[in-house]
């Protein structure tokens, strides 16, 4: 088995954004690392959280009865974030 460590770790991208019904992240994360893509309300609250398992491309829908407004995506492992906060708004 190799091990894959890419040269940036945690969201390379969100798309489209604005989104409406789903959008997508390009997540890049080293080979045996679970990660977590936490989905944060303006006030910070949590919304969903997304456990994954490989680099990759990941889909989110808003479930529910969610309101259309600006959210943040954040990804962790091990409880550490990696990368950045993506801002991305959901038009409803």
């Amino acid at each position: 088995t190799s091990l894959f460590i890419p040269e940036s770790l945690g969201i390379q991208s969100s798309y489209p954004n604005p989104f409406n019904p789903t959008i997508t992240f390009n997540i890049d994360m080293a080979t045996g690392d679970n990660g977590v893509l936490q989905i944060l309300n303006i006030r910070g609250g949590l919304v969903e959280t997304l456990n994954l398992e490989k680099s990759g491309s990941v889909r989110w829908e808003p479930i529910g009865s969610l309101a259309g407004g600006v959210y943040f995506a954040r990804f962790q492992v091990n409880g550490k974030g990696l990368g950045t906060l993506q801002k991305i708004t959901y038009l409803k």
